[in-house]
């Protein structure tokens, strides 16, 4: 029985071998290094199969030193583009890494990380397609975290690139795991069409102006004259300048999409991170942090894609690959009701370290109420009427929210600064968003937490939020599209990055609160259409929701989980088209999940508030 099913590659892990680790020298086949930060030995404590296992214990973390791989009596052959899958079961504490390595000699072909996600023995498989041929392939696997690990059953090409055991997918020349029982037809001949900035079924969301032309396209959320200079005192162009809340999407039914962006260093700051979120019809796919990256759909199924640009960095779009013959397809929605988010780096985004658009609270509102968001926020910026200059007839919004004011406490020239231009503005803000736009909901929200809300005795958080709340409740009895929620009704100190920038949580724990109290009736409160054959509505809700199958589509059950996939019900149907049904817990955000007889599955996202 071979343990490791090599296809001709060395028979090094035969049974009784390293493979299943059921013979205590490990050096006979493997490279063992700790650099005095752990151990590697087998031992009899636990076992997956037979009776040992491989011991790993990490007593510093390091990011290579606690590691073994194959030695040179175990080399194994690979060509480019070649399948490989490495397969091991895996014990040891939640959270903690293991990086895989398909190397060439000591040289890494390609790597993964694998967390792990159980405390007891789980099976975990890691895919690689070769980039080099080589008659020197080996294994690597590195523990990186403290704690004790347990391996068993490593074993290579056992399973294929579908999962399957003995399976004969493979990765074809596109690097689509095709064949054996995919169902997807191999690509032989990998060539791509370009797709330029200027094609009419690309859509361009969060951008006011633009530059646009075959060889790149240059975003400005803002008026380009406006992100191209700074006001003394009160905002930083190269800040301005940056890509928040600037979205890509489109549709088409390419295997493959290769994205290609670049930075404006003239424009923009030149900043460490910059992430770009992918999602796939509606669901999140992935984030790079490189300016060139692939993404796939190997079914060949038409798919809609968003690609979001990060936070702080200037992006220029420059192009699309798509494999030859495949096109984007139009579409359709893209008309959507408009969100405008203002404020300062609280809601540009600077406390989520990868400076990812997506997980900041104005764009996790946009996207529960299906919204297109344009996010005027400055990292660094005090209050100033000047914002409403991006105003145009181009622009209507829907939406408006305004939580700013932090830098006016911490960084104003002075403690009459709050009198002679803090609460003036402010003011001039609320009243023409208010006036201007009598159907749009104006959101002002007052500040949120900080562990830094003193400066002097004049200028403290409480005296701002203060000064807003009496400038809001004279508004409001003139205009009364006009409301306020306080901050630290939702965000708390475990919400914070650093003294004042929200985190991850305590974004989504804004945006929640925005969608709960959000006032407006006609915030995507009628039938809106979630796909082809699914209407659910209202949305968001005070609770009942009604559900309808178009296209004679039957329900065989309904899902509802919270926002952290805790179930709340699950109702079995009798293939009813429509349904009644009410959500009574508190607000929030949940999702809904949909069987139908066809076992067609669709999740829809769901407020209430």
């Amino acid at each position: 029985m071979l343990l490791f099913s090599f296809k001709g590659f060395s028979q090094c892990f035969n049974s009784g071998g390293i493979g299943d680790f059921e013979s205590g020298n490990l050096t006979n086949n493997f490279y063992i290094g700790t650099q005095g930060n752990g151990s590697i030995a087998t031992t009899t404590d636990e076992q997956k199969k037979g009776t040992q296992s491989l011991k790993v214990d990490v007593t510093k973390a390091g990011s290579w030193e606690v590691r073994l791989y194959n030695n040179t009596a175990c080399d194994f052959n690979k060509t480019i583009n070649e399948s490989f899958t490495v397969s091991f079961y895996l014990k040891g504490d939640i959270g903690n890494v293991v990086t895989v390595s398909l190397m060439d000699n000591t040289t890494n072909d390609q790597k993964e990380n694998v967390e792990i996600t159980s405390t007891d023995w789980k099976l975990y498989l890691v895919h690689f397609q070769s980039k080099t041929t080589s008659n020197q392939g080996r294994l690597k696997l590195i523990f990186t975290d403290v704690g004790t690990y347990y391996v068993d059953d490593l074993s290579l090409n056992k399973y294929d690139c579908n999962s399957t055991l003995n399976g004969t997918a493979s990765i074809d020349d596109c690097g689509i795991c095709s064949s054996g029982n995919t169902g997807i037809s191999p690509i032989n001949s990998c060539t791509y069409i370009n797709i330029d900035p200027t094609d009419p079924n690309l859509v361009y969301e969060g951008v006011l102006e633009s530059d646009i032309s075959a060889s790149k396209a240059t975003f400005y959320r803002m008026k380009k004259n406006y992100v191209s200079t700074s006001v003394s005192g009160y905002y930083d162009q190269k800040r301005a300048a940056a890509s928040s809340g600037i979205c890509i999407r489109f549709k088409t039914s390419s295997p493959i999409i290769k994205a290609h962006f670049q930075e404006n260093l003239l424009l923009g700051s030149d900043v460490f991170w910059h992430t770009f979120d992918v999602f796939r019809n509606g669901e999140f796919y992935g984030e790079f942090q490189d300016l060139d990256f692939e993404i796939s759909n190997p079914t060949g199924e038409l798919a809609y894609w968003k690609i979001t640009l990060p936070t702080f960095s200037a992006i220029e779009f420059i192009n699309l690959e798509l494999l030859t013959g495949y096109t984007l397809e139009t579409i359709t929605d893209s008309n959507k009701p408009i969100y405008i988010a203002i404020g300062n780096s609280i809601t540009h985004g600077q406390g989520i370290n990868i400076n990812s658009t997506a997980i900041g609270y104005p764009f996790l509102v946009a996207d529960s109420l299906n919204y297109e968001l344009y996010n005027w926020a400055i990292g660094g910026s005090k209050i100033y009427d000047g914002i409403l200059d991006n105003l145009s007839n181009d622009i209507s919004p829907d939406l408006v929210t305004i939580l700013w004011g932090y830098n006016d406490v911490h960084y104003s020239a002075g403690d009459n600064f709050f009198q002679t231009s803090t609460f003036p503005k402010y003011e001039t803000i609320l009243k023409t968003f208010a006036r201007d736009y009598p159907d749009a909901c104006i959101m002002a929200i007052l500040p949120t937490t900080t562990t830094n809300p003193i400066n002097t005795s004049v200028r403290t958080i409480d005296s701002l939020e203060s000064g807003q709340l009496q400038i809001i409740q004279n508004l409001q009895k003139t205009y009364s599209n006009i409301s306020y929620m306080r901050g630290t009704d939702y965000t708390d100190i475990s919400s914070l990055n650093d003294a004042v920038h929200l985190n991850e949580d305590g974004n989504q724990r804004l945006a929640n609160g925005i969608l709960a109290e959000l006032p407006c009736a006609m915030v995507t409160n009628t039938s809106v259409l979630m796909s082809e054959r699914i209407h659910l509505y209202p949305n968001p809700t005070s609770g009942e929701i009604n559900i309808q199958l178009s296209n004679g589509g039957r329900m065989k059950s309904i899902t509802l989980t919270n926002i952290n996939g805790q179930l709340i019900f699950q109702k079995n149907l009798k293939g009813q088209q429509q349904i009644s049904s009410e959500i009574e817990q508190p607000f929030g955000i949940y999702f809904l999940t949909i069987t139908e007889e066809s076992n067609e599955i669709s999740t829809i996202k769901i407020i209430k508030k």
